[in-house]
């Protein structure tokens, strides 16, 4: 089920615009010119499983969240200038907090992984504001790039769970902290490295502040004391 709202498009039904809708045989919406959806196509037991949007560069659709059965879900501002193309089983996710913009022609095929994201915490004319992602075989992401090349890269576990993540230097960025499931990051303090031994610089963090950093896990930074 795609869901869509937005205040800029017409209400068809108070119009009484046959036009704006076109249906197939079995009485599926396959249309709605008004909402500016072109084309949705119709799977097994007449689901939803791709759903093309003409959107003009005006419109931003905000609030909203698209959901198919692939849990396909986008939680930030989107605007674009043209054609969006979403299919079932998309593995789509998007940075929740960020506005992003998507370019001509956005698509993401089904089983496909998105490989761009805008990331705000690093919108800044030094560090770069888009992230692309790369993928090795199994699906897992191993290496983040911006968009002025700087890279990064995962260190994943035989379960597929990422252990560390690494700076194009080899200088480590951070070591997941596992439970049942990924509950903080320990983030090195890079100032107090060289005056303590480890035992004392464990001594000498503590948690400061937990926020959101990548999908499934929380990062944790510290004060010294």
């Amino acid at each position: 089920m795609f869901i869509i709202s937005a205040s800029i498009f017409k209400n068809d039904i108070t119009k009484r615009n046959p036009k704006n809708y076109v249906y197939d045989a079995n009485g599926n919406l396959t249309a709605d010119i008004g909402k500016k959806i072109t084309s949705i196509e119709y799977g097994r037991a007449n689901l939803q499983k791709k759903m093309t949007m003409d959107l003009r560069e005006d419109v931003v659709v905000s609030g909203r969240t698209f959901e198919t059965e692939a849990e396909v879900k986008a939680k930030a501002d989107i605007s674009t200038s043209s054609t969006v193309t979403i299919e079932d089983s998309a593995d789509v996710e998007f940075r929740a907090g960020s506005e992003i913009t998507l370019s001509a022609g956005f698509s993401v095929e089904a089983g496909g992984k998105f490989s761009a994201v805008v990331d705000a915490a690093l919108q800044t004319e030094t560090e770069g504001d888009i992230i692309n992602y790369v993928y090795d075989a199994g699906g897992q992401r191993v290496k983040k790039q911006n968009s002025i090349g700087k890279e990064s890269y995962y260190i994943n576990g035989a379960n597929g769970e990422t252990i560390a993540f690494y700076d194009e230097t080899g200088d480590l960025q951070f070591v997941n902290i596992y439970g049942s499931d990924v509950i903080g990051k320990y983030v090195p303090d890079n100032e107090t490295s060289e005056h303590l031994t480890p035992r004392a610089k464990q001594k000498s963090l503590r948690p400061n502040k937990i926020s959101k950093l990548e999908r499934n896990s929380v990062k944790i930074s510290y004060n010294k004391k």
